[in-house]
């Protein structure tokens, strides 16, 4: 693995290591993973598809929704042909 140095102003540093901590990620892996983005030919099929179930997730969180079983249909709902209708 290759390693890349980079240099940033204090308030753009500030700012991504922000950004990395609410993530719940090093700096490092989120920069990582916005390349990773820029270069479609080095992704598989499954990581690119990962990304993007990930990113649904956190703008569903942001916007105040989040899955829960409650959203479920019971089981006799879920069998129920007029309940489609």
């Amino acid at each position: 693995m290759k390693q890349l140095t980079i240099e940033m102003d204090d308030l753009t540093f500030q700012s991504a290591e922000s950004l990395a901590q609410k993530a719940g990620k090093p700096l490092s892996a989120m920069l990582l993973d916005l390349l990773k983005r820029f270069t479609p030919a080095a992704q598989s099929e499954f990581d690119r598809l990962t990304r993007e179930e990930d990113a649904i997730r956190e703008r569903l969180r942001q916007g105040g929704r989040q899955f829960t079983a409650s959203d479920r249909l019971s089981r006799d709902e879920l069998h129920s042909r007029h309940a489609l209708r």
